[in-house]
């Protein structure tokens, strides 16, 4: 109706009311101001239902990939940067040559870690009745070794992780029941500004020698993640305090610990489990001095070779469980020291010359990977202390082992997480079913290993599929179309099932149309484009093309699951576009209705907005605008008075001067229209044209007071024409100027108001649209 009545405005004339139809309603019109205000509230209403279902469509789609993102990062960062920072507290913990330096080093490095204002060390003493204060951070030094506690006492944190034996968290020493509260605390609390603290013990064989304690001042600072960390360093530290004597260590323990530490180090550089294996042989031949040691790892129901060590450990490639010495340990889970292999009935000859072999297994929580074995040709070379050496080496190398075999699965997941975040990423990116849709394709190829891809998306308008993608297949694919149900890609979406074949272009299901087009490809895939409520939106196809010699690969299972995950985003991408579509274009249509209906309101004369759409439009042709910059100012030009809506009509429609107050709520416009279309993403470019085209070029206009280039081009455009159009329209308030004051006031703000260089492109254009020409002015 209202784009009948700009074509025809006479028809307005001696009218009493007018129909209009907005929103699937019908409303009428009289000249009186409250109807055109009821009009305008009921469609702001409806402005504003849209605009939350869309953002809670985004809101959506942001939590989906949340979870993506979380696990990417927990995996890059978390782990790494806390066995980073073990290793370098390792490698400097082996430098210090007494305990003081031991301690200074651990309460240092946890205050650095933790970024923690207060760190405690307290030790036993010998009568294992009080902890005393060893070493610290944020403590007077005069109560450095001072300070006791003692250990059957009921306040403090330590007493309780000693007690205890396991980390103690307070999340915060304010809340009720807290163990800080206490009486004996509380004063220390207080004094420190201590809210959250975590204590852990120390922990030396099997018994406590010791805690380590952090405070913070915020509450809820620790968690599991800081008191496992807090207690590794602490574990650290007790072998660290045993080695430099404070606990009669011994020089062999010294040694075992840097093997361990180099066995740590061999495992965190090595690049994958063979190579940390041969760094580990490396390690213990260096350190131990033996001369015929190798690792065997258990696959299956075998005893495989992977890490020999000696010029004849090769010659043993593979046992059976309990075959030889190595095969018996293996099976039993026992260490075994064999003196003199002639007098062992397990013993199994292999390398020659061999007198002497010791065996001990490597497990983990019971299970038993495999073994470390050592053979000498002297008679009674090992002894039980190298039985328990190599036995606390063995603890290493198989949890090395099996976080090995654990990061290549995770390393397998992490890829997957990150590929499907790019794909996530990429289908966010994708505005409309045109622009998705060669990105599902290619990334379908691209996971899987495929040779090409092709997308089926269902019209239910016209109830047909569409092939609207291909990816490394033939070109000539796309653009087709048929029934639902016909073909390998209408199977699927029937049966909404997964589908795979050996031969794609022979395969029965494959339209005999297609089958010209598709030789040459083997196996293939297709899933079903699922939504989260289940409905089928389509249908996708990966296929591999035939091997010149040999068998063609199928896809793995993984590859499936894979692909059956991509394909479920995939569709719901694809159901977010198009719900997005249509909400942006009914969202479009009522702002558009709004645009005229301001037009009704505001200047009372048909088609305004268009005017100044036409003139804004020739005006940036004229100076060489690109397309996307002439569409954006045209829509600029549409919606640049939107945010009157929010402006009174007692202000709007005053035929007197306006007061201060008047004009702060006339200078909201901007900002209130540059709002109403930020949910319309294809009108973001639209937004500083709205928001600024009240700015001056002399820095003297509103909201931001932006001068010169600074404003953007399409507003200094707008804010030319708009006052032109607004000069020579008719107003409630005033009548009408002519062209020629019209143009003489702009001249006159030329350098002021209006950008110089844009009042000449008016007057240029205003001669090319005028038949006879408009007066001299121009």
């Amino acid at each position: 109706m209202l784009k009948r009545l700009e074509s025809e405005p006479k028809a307005l004339r001696g009218a009493e009311a007018v129909m209009v139809r907005i929103g699937g309603r019908t409303l009428s019109l009289s000249a009186e101001p409250q109807r055109i205000g009821d009009l305008v509230s009921a469609t702001f209403k409806e402005v504003a239902r849209l605009v939350e279902a869309l953002r809670i469509r985004e809101r959506e789609v942001e939590a989906r990939t949340g979870e993506l993102d979380a696990a990417r990062e927990r995996l890059k960062s978390e782990r790494v940067e806390e066995q980073a920072a073990l290793l370098r507290f390792s490698t400097r913990l082996l430098q210090a040559v007494n305990s003081q330096e031991v301690m200074a080093l651990a309460v240092h490095t946890v205050a650095e870690r933790f970024e923690a204002p207060r760190v405690t060390l307290r030790l036993l003493e010998e009568t294992g009745r009080w902890l005393v204060l060893r070493a610290g951070v944020g403590w007077p030094q005069e109560m450095v070794s001072v300070d006791r506690a003692p250990l059957d006492g009921k306040a403090g944190i330590s007493i309780h992780a000693v007690n205890t034996r396991s980390p103690v968290i307070v999340a915060d020493c304010e809340a009720p029941g807290s163990i800080l509260t206490r009486e004996v605390i509380k004063p220390l609390a207080e004094r420190f500004g201590v809210r959250s603290a975590l204590a852990v013990p120390m922990v030396l064989g099997d018994r406590v020698i010791g805690t380590m304690s952090v405070n913070s001042r915020e509450p809820g600072r620790f968690g599991p993640d800081e008191a496992h960390f807090l207690s590794l360093v602490a574990s650290q530290v007790a072998l660290a305090l045993d080695r430099t004597g404070l606990f009669a260590t011994t020089r062999q323990q010294l040694r075992e610990l840097s093997l361990l530490h180099e066995v740590t180090v061999a495992a965190a550089t090595a690049r994958d489990l063979d190579g940390a294996l041969f760094a580990i042989i490396r390690s213990l031949k260096s350190y131990l001095g033996y001369e015929h040691l190798w690792i065997m790892l258990r696959e299956g129901n075998r005893l495989r070779l992977r890490a020999p060590g000696g010029p004849m450990a090769n010659q043993i490639l593979e046992l059976a469980p309990g075959e030889g010495v190595t095969g018996w340990v293996a099976q039993t889970g026992d260490p075994l020291l064999v003196e003199d292999v002639l007098k062992e009935p397990r013993y199994r000859a292999g390398i020659p010359g061999t007198q002497s072999e010791l065996c001990v297994p490597l497990k983990v929580d019971g299970q038993v990977l495999g073994v470390i074995n050592v053979e000498s040709p002297r008679p009674g070379a090992f002894s039980q202390e190298d039985v328990r050496v190599l036995s606390t080496v063995a603890q290493q190398v198989a949890a090395v082992i099996e976080r090995a075999r654990l990061l290549e699965t995770t390393q397998r997941h992490l890829w997957e997480l990150t590929a499907l975040s790019d794909v996530s990423a990429a289908l966010r990116g994708a505005a409309t079913v045109e622009q998705m849709v060669p990105v599902v394709a290619a990334e379908a190829i691209r996971l899987v290993r495929a040779d090409a891809g092709i997308l089926g998306i269902i019209d239910h308008t016209r109830q047909r599929v569409l092939l609207l993608g291909a990816s490394g297949a033939t070109a000539s694919i796309v653009g087709r179309d048929y029934d639902i149900g016909q073909g390998l890609t209408g199977h699927v979406i029937r049966t909404n099932s997964l589908y795979r074949t050996p031969d794609l272009a022979a395969d029965p299901l494959t339209r005999p149309a297609n089958r010209e087009m598709l030789a040459g490809l083997g196996p293939a895939v297709c899933v079903p484009l699922r939504t989260v409520t289940g409905q089928v939106v389509g249908a996708l196809t990966v296929a591999r093309r035939r091997a010149a010699y040999g068998e063609t690969p199928s896809f793995l299972p993984e590859e499936e699951r894979l692909l059956l995950t991509l394909a479920e985003m995939a569709g719901n991408a694809l159901q977010r576009v198009r719900t997005h579509e249509a909400l942006e274009e009914a969202y479009m249509q009522t702002v558009l209705a709004l645009a005229n209906a301001m037009d009704a309101r505001d200047t009372y004369t048909a088609g305004h907005s268009q005017r100044l759409a036409d003139l804004t439009v020739a005006i940036a042709r004229e100076m060489g605008c690109v397309e996307e910059e002439i569409q954006a100012i045209r829509w600029g030009a549409l919606l640049h008075d939107i945010g009157k809506i929010a402006v009174p009509d007692a202000v709007l429609s005053k035929p007197g001067r306006l007061t201060e107050e008047e004009w702060a709520i006339i200078r909201r416009h901007p900002d209130e229209g540059a709002r109403i279309v930020v949910p319309v993403k294809r009108l973001h470019p639209v937004i500083p044209i709205i928001r600024h085209h009240q700015e001056w070029w002399d820095g003297a206009g509103y909201p931001d007071g932006l001068k010169e280039e600074a404003i953007p081009l399409g507003a200094r455009i707008l804010a030319v024409v708009d006052a032109y159009v607004a000069m020579t329209d008719e107003r409630v308030y005033r009548a009408a100027r002519s062209h020629e004051e019209a143009i003489a006031e702009l001249r006159r703000c030329a350098g002021t108001q209006f950008d110089p260089h844009i009042v000449p492109v008016l007057c240029r254009v205003l001669v090319r649209r005028t038949p006879q020409g408009p007066p001299d002015t121009c």
